[in-house]
């Protein structure tokens, strides 16, 4: 093999390296990103519900929702928590990534739960929902965060 060839291949395998820590990297961030307007929603919501302004929970609900359904495809393979990344993430989420599904379709479960008792003015029921759902979140996290 040629010296420019090894070269070539060098810098095709090292960019290709690259891109997929960029990619990790992508991953972490926004995952961050979308915990912190998650914790802002639940926040919120909390206010809401004190204030009994019911309408206004609506759209954080539906956020909420919509996270939990996604939450696990923002955990691919090469993107656990270390030094570099900011990351809280426990190695558990990936060695025991049914678990992790588990408990992120429940609070999916519970914030749709919200949803329609929000359109049926169940409004009592909201705030048990809303207890369950913080439960929901404070056991993944417990399991799954350094």
């Amino acid at each position: 093999m040629t010296y420019k060839l090894r070269i070539l291949m060098f810098l095709f395998v090292f960019n290709f390296s690259l891109n997929i820590s960029y990619a990790d990297e992508m991953y972490i961030q926004k995952r961050i990103h979308n915990f912190k307007i998650a914790k802002k929603a639940i926040k919120n919501i909390n206010n809401h519900i004190i204030k009994k302004e019911y309408i206004k929970i609506n759209d954080e609900i539906v956020f909420l929702y919509n996270w939990f359904s996604v939450l696990p495809s923002y955990f691919p393979k090469g993107t656990e928590a270390s030094i570099e990344n900011n990351s809280d993430a426990s190695s558990e989420i990936w060695e025991k990534f049914h678990v992790f599904e588990s408990l992120a379709s429940n609070s999916k479960i519970i914030s749709l739960n919200m949803i329609d008792d929000l359109k049926q003015n169940y409004y009592k029921q909201i705030r048990v929902k809303f207890d369950q759902l913080n439960q929901s979140c404070s056991v993944c996290h417990n399991k799954f965060r350094n």
